[in-house]
């Protein structure tokens, strides 16, 4: 179809101009879904969210790196977490700009049966304030290629103001008294208001506001310790949320009661034995040292003799005994020379031991996370135990302590071991990010840390005096499925299901692997997974991020080495399981033709990765938004499988997927996701609609500024660019000097004279035409620096595509902050027209600094819009037209297509008498004989078309119908050209009372 002749009429295509589109649409999300794996490769999988539509997690295949990070360089990572955080924005929606640093964790998985990777995480905030459990986490291999993105960020979250209407007193005083309303007395506790975004739902959507969280408790003895957390609207003052803050260690049992070595509580048969205690404080005249993990100290710069103090207190733990004085001893008398045994608490009464155990317990949780990750030091803090309540049968974590209950009530003093471990789990749990949600996560993996630490499923063994155990992994709690959290009704049984799964895949990790290499594949997943990952919910989800951990080859479509182990252990606890893609696919994709006779064949090599053989496969594809067609292709040779697709009428774009089945049953399709996500290719002629090389001696139509532009300096102009650090020399046009950049400075100035200072600065084009044209899209040299400066990689470049004439625009590309293309140098850019026709559309391009002292130079050159048209030459205009009665002469258009079979082709006269007869003709020669008042443009033979009245605006249309030629000799064909005119009455233009047109040659398609 011609870009220039052959258009739809204003009125028709103004009804394809779109609405301003809204952020993260699922049809949003589905082209940024397609554009990834285009770019990316289809292996890649998605999971979205259910309650906002974006994508939380991304996984399946791995994406090469950018650059080669320097693995000892957390810049590198961070750099190489801030590109793929960009290229990523349209999947998961999360502001980039929104996202602060907060971690890089390498993940040494290979000291198991894994291999080694880093996590890098950010969290969300806006201007400082952090937006609650929102950020975004990157998994990489050693190598930089990204295999995992998960996202709990709050996605399309505008700029709020950070200032509180309501003022911290005021929010404390109304979280106190919601929490006398609740349960009828005066807390004891308020902690100090924090001022943050809280996520809320609106109309369906995840958005946040500014909000106070405050900590409320009653603690007192012989009472239940009760706690919540408030969330007091900012503006309002309004309680609009809570949760609690007490997370207890559950009495679903009966446990009798034994202390200290091993997992059992303090009884008569389970004596005290001497265990170390490590990082303790020795206090002395001479000063005070920390022991280290075996409880071995030295005391510099003495020979003594020196008394020494010690307590339940060390780097990593303050015991305060609630059931009296906390213990403290002191040995007198210790002198150089030979090496002191101290054995504090010999007497072992309850207390006393529930103190020690309280101590030691939490020091041999800190030291398995040690031991598994060396670099991990997220429980590297002083944690506060208050053992010996004088409460019953219970313990609880508060938010700020770990408590525990002395013997009373038929059970043992809870401050043992597994109890202990669950307990410091729920700390732990809030600086990992998986949280202690109400649907079972805090508590399953609560538990999980207990069983991981001490390789033992029983959570609080004989808990009871008359035996009997808290929980165990070994349960057989099913899972209730995706967005079901909490349907067992109560915390603890909802968390079994995920301690029930983390129990069956170290079970089985263990018996495929052997007991201490499989126990250190499972301790590295599990922190690996705490590191990479803030999963704050039970879901199937989980399953996938263990398996990405485990994989090795950057595909988990063909599972990874511990796949069967960790697959068996999600399914046993009623997890849908993963399945393997069992079938993997490798082809050339068709590339774009002017072929429209075709057929256009297909082959692709189809194998088994599972030993299986492949028994057939299917191509599907179809016409634009045509249902599509499916056909078994033939095993040619080998893996080889073909089938041909017919030939298509162009414009056309074809898109095509592929199912396979192999011997064992197993079928899937690829792209995954198909037809969502599928190849394809187009039929006709690349052309362009637009062309500029800067080089006129004008701006030709080019404006710079919008309303919303703040710029101080740096505003674009177009010229010859002075070079400096951050701006090019010369432009990219081959022999040419102009082309459009931002600010210029005086030559051998100062770079930050002229650049893009105190906000943004933007490029507006001209109008252009995409009618005719399927799939356009515009390309151009871009030079883009944002790395010199003393606030470097901070602003990114932002280019917006109007369809209508810059009523509305949407994003269409993002350069920076990070990656190869926000470095000084001319690179080739492309970005999609989408949605409906631009009859008049325009690009902008916007530079921006909002970062102090950050250097910023924005360039392109030689852009262009380009497309996909009819395979036919345009039609051309030829012969001349003669003066008549209204004007200087009649002209003959098309509109439509030059396609045979689309059968859409009309002839269009205007410039004639109004009211007047006329009708076309044609034939297959041209011609320029006088005749009448004009000139007749076609050579004989002549066929002519039916005659018709011209309107009073003097135009005559007719559609041609390709099925009922004038004469047979009069058919018109695919690869014919015809060359059309108009005949017409004008007696008012005297001589012979008649004229023509001049005429318009016509190439056909199929």
């Amino acid at each position: 179809m011609s870009s220039k002749t052959l258009r739809l009429s204003c009125l028709v295509a103004s009804l394809f101009v779109a609405a301003p589109a809204t952020a993260l649409e699922a049809q949003d999300v589905e082209e940024a879904v397609r554009e990834w794996r285009t770019d990316h490769g289809s292996g890649w999988r998605v999971r979205t969210h259910r309650a906002n539509g974006a994508v939380e997690f991304l996984y399946g295949s791995a994406a090469p790196a950018p650059f080669r990070p320097n693995a000892n360089r957390a810049v590198d990572w961070y750099a190489l977490a801030r590109h793929w955080s960009l290229e990523t924005a349209g999947l998961h929606g999360v502001d980039v700009g929104q996202l602060v640093r907060e971690d890089v964790v390498f993940l040494p998985l290979g000291t198991g049966a894994g291999t080694d990777k880093y996590a890098v995480s950010f969290v969300q905030e806006i201007d400082g304030l952090r937006v609650e459990d929102a950020g975004l986490n990157l998994l990489f291999d050693t190598n930089g290629r990204l295999l995992a993105v998960q996202s709990t960020g709050v996605p399309a979250l505008a700029p709020q103001t950070t200032a509180a209407q309501v003022a911290p007193a005021d929010a404390a005083a109304a979280a106190r008294r919601a929490f006398v309303d609740q349960i009828g007395i005066q807390p004891n506790h308020v902690g100090a208001p924090e001022l943050l975004f809280a996520r809320y739902e609106v109309a369906g959507r995840q958005t946040a506001r500014l909000a106070w969280h405050v900590d409320v408790a009653f603690e007192v003895p012989d009472a239940e310790p009760r706690g919540w957390k408030y969330t007091i609207d900012a503006a309002s003052g309004n309680v609009v949320g809570r949760r609690t803050n007490v997370h207890y260690a559950d009495v679903t049992g009966r446990v009798e009661t034994m202390a200290s070595p091993g997992t059992l509580p303090d009884n008569g048969s389970n004596p005290e034995q001497p265990l170390a205690a490590g990082y303790v404080r020795i206090d002395s005249t001479a000063g005070s040292v920390f022991a280290d993990r075996d409880g071995n100290f030295t005391i510099p710069g003495t020979n003594g003799p020196l008394d020494v103090t010690v307590a339940y207190l060390g780097r990593f733990n303050d015991v305060n005994n609630q059931g009296g004085s906390d213990y403290t001893v002191t040995f007198p008398g210790l002198t150089s020379g030979q090496t002191h045994n101290l054995l504090m608490n010999p007497g072992t009464s309850e207390f006393d031991t529930g103190q020690a155990n309280a101590y030691v317990h939490i020091g041999i949780v800190r030291d398995f996370i040690r031991d598994t990750f060396p670099g991990d030091s997220t429980a590297d803090f002083v944690a506060v135990s208050r053992p010996n309540l004088p409460q019953s049968c219970n313990a609880f974590f508060n938010g700020s302590s770990v408590n525990y209950f002395r013997s009373s009530g038929g059970c043992v003093n809870t401050a043992y071991s597994t109890v202990v471990a669950h307990e410091f789990g729920h700390w732990l749990n809030v600086r990992y990010g998986t949280g202690n949600g109400g649907d079972g996560m805090g508590e399953g993996n609560a538990d999980t840390w207990s069983m991981y630490t001490y390789d033992d499923p029983i959570v609080g063994e004989d808990f009871f005096n008359s035996g009997g155990d808290i929980r165990n992994g070994n349960n057989n709690r099913q899972y209730c499925g995706d967005g079901n959290g909490g349907c067992y009704g109560e915390v603890h049984a909802d968390g079994e299901v995920w301690m029930g799964a983390a129990w069956k895949v170290r079970t089985n990790l263990k018996n495929s692997l052997g007991s201490t290499l499989g126990q250190a594949t499972a301790d590295g997943l599990f922190m690996g997974w705490l590191n990479a990952f803030d999963q704050r919910q039970i879901d199937s989800v989980i399953e996938l991020q263990w398996l990405v951990l485990d994989d090795d080859d950057g595909n988990v479509n063909n599972g990874s080495p511990n796949y069967a182990a960790i697959d068996a252990g999600f399914q046993t606890q009623g997890f849908p399981g993963f399945e393997l893609a069992g079938i993997e696919y490798a082809f050339a994709p068709l590339t774009d033709t002017t072929d429209e006779f075709g057929p256009y064949q297909v082959a692709i090599d189809v194998t088994s990765t599972l030993g299986a053989t492949i028994t057939g496969v299917e191509l599907s594809y179809h016409v634009g938004e045509a249902d599509p067609l499916t056909v078994a292709m033939t095993n040619v040779s080998g893996d080889t499988w073909q089938a041909p697709i017919p030939g298509e009428p162009s414009p056309a774009i074809i898109g095509y997927s592929f199912a396979a089945t192999d011997s064992a049953g197993r079928s899937n399709a690829w792209p995954a996701l198909a037809p969502v996500d599928e190849f394809g290719f187009n039929v006709g002629v690349l052309d362009t609609f637009l062309s500029y090389d800067f080089e006129a001696g004008s701006d030709e139509g080019w404006t710079v500024g919008i309303l919303n532009d703040s710029a101080t300096a740096g505003l674009w102009e177009r010229g010859d660019p002075a070079g400096t650090i951050a701006q090019p020399e010369d432009d990219h046009t081959p022999g040419g000097t102009n082309c459009w950049f931002t600010g210029q400075g005086a030559p051998g100035g100062n770079p930050d004279d002229a650049d893009v200072d105190g906000g943004q600065t933007t490029l507006v084009s001209p109008p252009f035409d995409t009618r005719g044209f399927l799939a356009p899209r515009i390309r151009y040299w871009q030079w883009y620096s944002n790395g010199e400066g003393a606030a470097p990689n901070l602003d990114s470049a932002w280019i917006d595509i109007s369809r209508n004439n810059g009523a509305s625009w949407v994003l269409a590309g993002r350069v920076g902050p990070f990656g190869p293309e926000a470095t000084p140098g001319w690179r080739l850019n492309e970005v999609p027209i989408t949605g409906p026709t631009a009859i008049a559309g325009r690009v902008r391009f916007r530079a921006q600094d909002f970062a102090d002292d950050s250097l910023i130079e924005l360039a392109i050159d030689d852009l262009e819009g380009v497309g996909v048209r009819s395979s036919c030459d345009e039609p051309q205009r030829y012969c001349q037209t003669a003066p008549n009665s209204v004007g200087p002469g009649a002209v003959v258009e098309a509109f439509g297509s030059q396609s045979v079979s689309a059968d859409q082709l009309y002839l269009v006269g205007s410039g004639l008498p109004p009211f007047q007869f006329g009708l076309f003709y044609y034939g297959a020669t041209q011609a320029m004989t006088p005749i009448g008042n004009g000139f007749v443009c076609v050579g004989s033979p002549l066929y002519r078309l039916p005659a018709g009245q011209v309107t009073d605006i003097g135009v005559l249309v007719h559609q041609l119908d390709f099925s009922s030629p004038p004469e047979p000799a009069a058919q018109i064909t695919p690869g014919s050209t015809w060359n059309f005119g108009l005949w017409y009455r004008d007696p008012a233009g005297g001589g012979a009372g008649f004229n023509f047109s001049d005429a318009i040659s016509i190439q056909f398609c199929r």
